[in-house]
């Protein structure tokens, strides 16, 4: 893999890194009901799902020997929450987001931070 390559696979995992902060940063002293109520807020949060799973998917598309030897990082799964949120937004339920953001991001930060670690 070429410097160039490397590098752009580096900024993809950053891309993950830096929406899941941002939702956190979002959503973290909400409770499902403020959240419910703020349409912006819903907005910001949905816009970076959308960047992990667009982020995502360039990885899976462009590097596949990085997908395939890191199957511990849901790439399918961000993706086709990217899509239901961009092409199906009217069907997207608040639950769904709520509980992706408490029991599927810490998760998938660390992942992505410890695949980030092994290229440096």
């Amino acid at each position: 893999m070429s410097h160039r390559e490397r590098r752009r696979l580096h900024e993809y995992l950053e891309d993950v890194l830096g929406a899941i902060g941002r939702i956190h940063e979002y959503a973290d002293d909400l409770s499902y009901e403020a959240l419910a109520k703020n349409r912006m807020i819903q907005d910001a949060i949905a816009y970076n799902f959308e960047i992990i799973g667009e982020a995502l998917h360039q990885l899976s598309d462009r590097y596949p020997d990085f997908y395939s030897a890191h199957p511990e990082i849901p790439f399918q799964s961000a993706y086709s929450m990217r899509n239901k949120l961009a092409h199906l937004y009217w069907k997207t339920e608040g639950e769904i987001i709520w509980d992706t953001i408490r029991e599927d991001l810490d998760p998938l930060s660390a992942r992505v931070e410890a695949a980030l670690g092994e290229l440096e």
